[in-house]
């Protein structure tokens, strides 16, 4: 008789907790859309998904909005969307951070007035000559420093030096050379709803111009 009892609680409790995942699981399907921001402490950041490599803008950007589609994932029970940002700046160590931003709304029109906010404080490079992966200035004189200006059409792209972001365009960056062994640096800009655009440059060349094209048929990937 025990025995019975027990068998039909436990089905009881099995049961309900079914339902009630069920109910969960079918609310929770019937948010679509989601929002957010990324804005940063100093301000003017480049951020990316570092996993698609899609540049999301420059801090604080605009407001992203997406739907639910095959991206879609979870975190723990709620449905949403993960995004690997990379954040950079110069002057300031390159952040990497995972975010999950989770369907609330059922429109997109309605997830762009609520977003969800990402706000991240960025910590100084105290002292790291551009593109060198050391914390001082080569002594001997085999190393040479130039400037070389990057403007771009459209302007306000942002600009990266062997995948390293130095900033927004029209900007002066300065580099450093081997003069025994000068190898080429590749300069790569982009900006959201363009085409990269990308071009190697000498140790003699002071000046860049780069066209972006914008996409055909355009749609934001979010």
């Amino acid at each position: 008789m025990k025995v019975s009892c027990l068998f039909f609680v436990f089905k009881t409790c099995a049961c309900i907790a079914l339902f009630m995942l069920s109910v969960a699981l079918l609310w929770s399907n019937t948010f679509e859309a989601a929002a957010f921001q990324v804005s940063t402490d100093p301000s003017g950041a480049s951020v990316r998904d570092y996993r698609t490599s899609e540049y999301l803008g420059q801090t604080p950007t605009p407001v992203h909005t997406l739907r639910l589609d095959h991206n879609s994932g979870y975190n723990g029970w709620t449905l949403g969307r993960w995004y690997h940002l990379l954040i950079q700046k110069p002057g300031y160590q390159d952040m990497w951070q995972w975010v999950f931003v989770p369907f609330t709304e059922r429109h997109e029109d309605f997830a762009a007035k609520r977003p969800r906010q990402f706000h991240f404080i960025l910590k100084p490079m105290y002292y790291v000559p551009p593109y060198q992966h050391s914390w001082q200035w080569p002594a001997h004189d085999r190393f040479s420093r130039t400037f070389v200006e990057i403007t771009t059409d459209p302007s306000n792209s942002a600009v990266y030096i062997e995948d390293r972001y130095v900033g927004h365009s029209p900007c002066k960056v300065e580099l450093v050379w081997d003069i025994y062994s000068p190898s080429r640096k590749r300069v790569r800009v982009e900006r959201s709803g363009f085409s990269i655009a990308e071009k190697e440059i000498g140790l003699f060349e002071n000046q860049v111009h780069l066209v972006l094209q914008p996409h055909r048929n355009h749609r934001r990937r979010y």
